[in-house]
């Protein structure tokens, strides 16, 4: 036992001086960093953790902007982040040029690698040539005007069977979670846009509904979990296999990750035959189809010479594993965004009766009483709408921050900066900013369409902007113009609670518990 004992308090001593030794070496790299900058005081291993809930990490960057200005630091464990919310630095972090310093929207992350994404893609992709390669196809598809059309239509025969769901809905007066449902809505829409396959997500959730009980939906479960998978390994991915409770999450998000791989690995084995055994002009305009012949001698856009200028390595058609990430990431983010923030946008627009509305009769303006279908060039139209979108985005924000990095040093806001300074983009705080908003608490969509001496919309930021600014943002605007001038004219809507909304935060902004009630409209 004497040496057993011996043995633990060595152990224990050790583990207090390694402790000490790393407190000591953290405190000293905090008063001896470059530009120290206001903010609120970091405590070692967890930095600034202990001040907010990971739930609400809007509210503290509003607070951090309102309490130190438009340019502080925080820290996430050992990760110091710099907060601007000058619309001059923003401005320059935000540089559309190809020349610009701040091509990263992240650095190398090691729990990507452990996750199987490291390299690929477009969302977190470190390699600045790959990921240039990769965008380059993406946004191919996003503009090809037949994509935009087949969006158009789709989305507009998908709501005609969602429409009689809610109506049957409407007649039983049955509560349901919106966000769920936009969900469901959004992954068989994208599913079926981006690969041709038909989900039933949405039947699924409508069936549970109706016959009051749980029916599972692998795929829909498969896509959250791998969501939440590459959320995981983004932030903790790199210690997950030195601590105990860790790895067993980490092995959980990997094996669903495969799953999911093989689900996505199977559509394309399928796609890749029906272009083999089809001629060119019977190739649907769908995502897979177009990034499966991009580069090649199928591929329809005038614009694939753009591919040639770049590294001669990347003068080809994707890989497989670069197919398979980018419909990953498309179908993830597309769902979790477009869900998001039409649930938010709804949420709205029940507090703010006078809104629905003013849309009802936009829609009217547009498409007359009997409701023509929406053609192409309608959709810049919408103006109210859009401002409706807008709004709900500046009050909820779907990315409270938007990152950064510089490759080089580089002068900001007055300082140098040494390359690989992690800068984030305080969406939050410059949304609620009363220098750039008048009344910035309150739900009103005319300051996007009325010019004013305080309202900037220089300040309000929905698709990130500059060099990585989102390549589906016109896809996204088509979709949530379509179901806001459709489902608003059609239904009236009902908060089963009055509660002030309830957010989640992972990557994005998700709303949580938004129950509703539908009724069908009398339209005469």
């Amino acid at each position: 036992m004497g040496i057993l004992s011996s043995l633990n308090f060595g152990i224990i001593e050790i583990f207090f001086s390694l402790s000490a030794i790393y407190i000591s070496y953290y405190y000293y790299k905090y008063f001896t960093r470059p530009n120290p900058l206001p903010g609120p005081f970091p405590l070692p291993f967890i930095g600034n953790l202990y001040l907010f809930n990971i739930n609400d990490f809007s509210k503290f960057l509003k607070e951090g902007h309102e309490k130190y200005g438009e340019l502080f630091e925080i820290y996430f464990a050992g990760d110091r982040q710099i907060c601007v919310g000058n619309l001059n630095v923003i401005d320059k972090l935000f540089n559309p040029s190809s020349k610009t310093n701040f091509k990263f929207r992240s650095l190398y992350k090691p729990g990507l690698d452990e996750f199987g994404v490291s390299g690929y893609g477009v969302v977190f992709n470190h390699d600045y040539n790959s990921w240039q390669f990769n965008r380059q196809f993406f946004t191919q598809v996003m503009l090809t005007p037949s994509f935009s059309q087949l969006s158009l239509s789709q989305s507009q025969d998908f709501l005609k069977v969602i429409i009689n769901y809610l109506n049957d809905i409407s007649d039983k007066n049955i509560t349901f979670d919106l966000r769920k449902w936009m969900f469901s809505f959004m992954t068989d829409t994208l599913l079926d846009l981006f690969t041709g396959k038909r989900g039933i997500s949405t039947n699924i959730y409508y069936s549970e509904l109706i016959n009051k009980k749980t029916i599972d939906d692998e795929y829909v479960e498969l896509l959250m979990k791998y969501v939440d998978g590459y959320t995981f390994h983004l932030f903790f991915g790199t210690f997950a296999k030195y601590i105990p409770i860790f790895k067993g999450i980490a092995k959980n998000h990997i094996n669903n990750r495969d799953k999911f791989w093989n689900y996505i690995n199977n559509i394309i084995i399928e796609q890749k035959k029906i272009i083999e055994n089809s001629p060119k002009d019977q190739l649907r305009d769908d995502m897979i189809t177009l990034l499966l012949t991009a580069n090649t001698d199928l591929d329809i856009n005038v614009s694939k010479s753009r591919v040639k200028d770049l590294d001669p390595k990347y003068q080809r058609p994707l890989n497989d594993k670069e197919l398979l990430i980018n419909l990953s990431e498309a179908i993830g983010a597309g769902v979790d965004t477009i869900a998001n923030l039409f649930t938010f946008l709804l949420y709205y627009i029940i507090k703010n009766p006078e809104v629905i509305t003013k849309i009802r009769a936009e829609v009217i303006d547009i498409l007359g009483k009997d409701l023509r279908p929406i053609k192409v060039e309608d959709i810049d139209k919408f103006k109210y709408i859009e401002a409706v979108i807008k709004e709900s985005s500046r009050l909820s924000s779907l990315t409270p921050l938007i990152d950064r990095y510089n490759h080089v040093s580089d002068e900001i806001a007055g300082y140098n900066w040494p390359a690989n300074t992690h800068f984030i983009i305080n969406a939050s705080g410059t949304h609620s900013d009363s220098k750039f908003w008048e009344n910035p608490e309150k739900f009103d969509p005319e300051r996007f369409i009325k010019s004013s001496s305080i309202n900037n919309p220089k300040a309000f930021i929905l698709f990130g902007g500059g060099i990585r600014i989102c390549p589906g943002r016109k896809l996204a605007m088509i979709l949530l113009k379509v179901l806001t001038a459709l489902l608003v004219y059609k239904f009236d809507f009902e908060l089963v609670k009055d509660d002030p909304i309830k957010i989640k935060f992972a990557i994005f902004n998700q709303p949580d518990e938004v129950n509703i009630r539908i009724k069908k409209r009398e339209i005469f």
